[in-house]
């Protein structure tokens, strides 16, 4: 699943393509009050969209024979671009070709005050990108034609009064219809009543969408994919992470700033603690342990990878014959954190592992959440070993319990 936060005062009908693409949810809270959004699980993907009227947005072709020469000239005409000094804001550069690249700057003020109110939230964005970077106004992109239809099984009536709650059960009606071979038009009237209209004589699973027409006009759609849009936690070139006036990049000179994140293998990697802030404390935890179990091994990318990993290393290590002292093995334990860490009302906060016993410090709303946890643990335990809740602490209405597996 995927979500969109559109910060925009630009309400559109944009919302008929991300619906159209599968797993999407967008959310446009009122008068850009973040607060209406509710929380969205930590492994889902969140991209956060911004008005254009917030990013300074140009594209520069400079002649330099490296991308040391490219970095230095693009810092000077950056400068020259922007109202203010380069050094009140954040920048990304995205390399394009050989002598063009992109730029999105945005005051890294504004920036920081955008996340820390997301964060305030627990919505931490994986993108950040610019409004008429994800739409344009183009040629055509979607559309339907007919007078009555039976799609995906359900019967649609001849119009729709367009508004955005109509947009899911559209969708959900010809979403995957996409990749058949006739057309379909989405039919826009003058006084906004969507036309939806079949071809006679085909059957639905050969109804394909062409392009999208309001007012007979071409309607604003898309023009690339997000992915392809350029990110501002991130690009071919990119400072740091938004984290705080203090420990900001941006507090040196520009040219300094911009030189300081090249790396030697010619491209820059943005350090993006934003995104490191959305993997929860256990799976941190969890990583670092298996890091250090199986240095030689690839690092788990998610949850859900770090769950295929361990079973995979936990058959390996069953057919060894060097089993470890500990009363259960390492793998047991992480396999097992793994498929409870997002039970609701709880946190794994940390795992100590020691040659003869484990230690699992929790945290909870309440004392019976954490007692939970435990009988959880409990029954999927071998024969034979012992655990014990050692000890539970209470501090702003948030109890911690330390379990302890010998």
């Amino acid at each position: 699943m995927k979500h969109y936060i559109f910060l925009t005062e630009n309400k559109s009908n944009r919302g008929i393509y991300l619906y159209l693409r599968k797993n999407i949810i967008v959310h446009e809270p009122h008068e850009l009050n973040i607060g209406e959004i509710s929380s969205i699980p930590n492994d889902e993907k969140l991209c956060l969209v911004l008005s254009d009227q917030l990013v300074s947005k140009f594209n520069l072709q400079l002649k330099a024979k490296n991308q040391s020469q490219l970095l230095k000239a693009a810092s000077f005409a950056i400068e020259e671009k922007l109202p203010e000094r380069i050094d009140n804001y954040h920048v990304v550069i995205h390399k394009s070709s050989s002598d063009k690249v992109w730029v999105r700057a945005i005051k890294r003020i504004k920036l920081e005050q955008i996340l820390k109110q997301l964060q305030e939230h627990n919505l931490t964005p994986d993108s950040v990108i610019v409004e008429s970077d994800l739409f344009a106004k183009t040629t055509p992109a979607l559309l339907f034609n007919s007078t009555e239809a039976t799609l995906c099984g359900a019967d649609l009536p001849q119009s729709y009064q367009f508004d955005a709650s109509l947009v899911p059960m559209i969708s959900q009606k010809i979403y995957g219809l996409l990749d058949a071979k006739n057309e379909i038009q989405l039919i826009y009237t003058e006084t906004n009543q969507l036309q939806v209209e079949a071809f006679e004589n085909q059957s639905p699973e050969n109804i394909r969408i062409k392009k999208i027409i309001k007012n007979d006009e071409y309607y604003k759609t898309i023009c690339r994919q997000d992915e392809s849009a350029v990110n501002l936690l991130q690009g071919d070139f990119a400072s740091q992470a938004v984290t705080g006036p203090d420990e900001s990049i941006w507090k040196y000179p520009a040219w300094l700033a911009l030189a300081g994140i090249l790396i030697s293998s010619g491209s820059l990697i943005a350090q993006n603690l934003i995104q490191n802030n959305r993997i929860s404390k256990q799976e941190i935890k969890i990583k670092e342990q298996y890091a250090y179990l199986f240095p030689d091994a690839s690092k788990p990318s998610s949850l859900i990878d770090l769950q295929n990993k361990i079973k995979i290393k936990k058959k390996q290590f069953n057919s060894q014959s060097n089993k470890t002292s500990m009363p259960i093995d390492p793998l047991t334990l992480f396999d097992l954190f793994a498929n409870i860490s997002k039970t609701s009302s709880m946190q794994i906060l940390g795992i100590n592992i020691d040659q003869n016993l484990a230690e699992i410090l929790i945290s909870a709303n309440d004392v019976d959440s954490l007692n939970k946890v435990k009988s959880i643990i409990e029954k999927q335990l071998p024969d034979g070993i012992s655990m014990s809740m050692d000890s539970i602490n209470a501090k702003n209405d948030v109890y911690h319990g330390k379990i302890v597996i010998r």
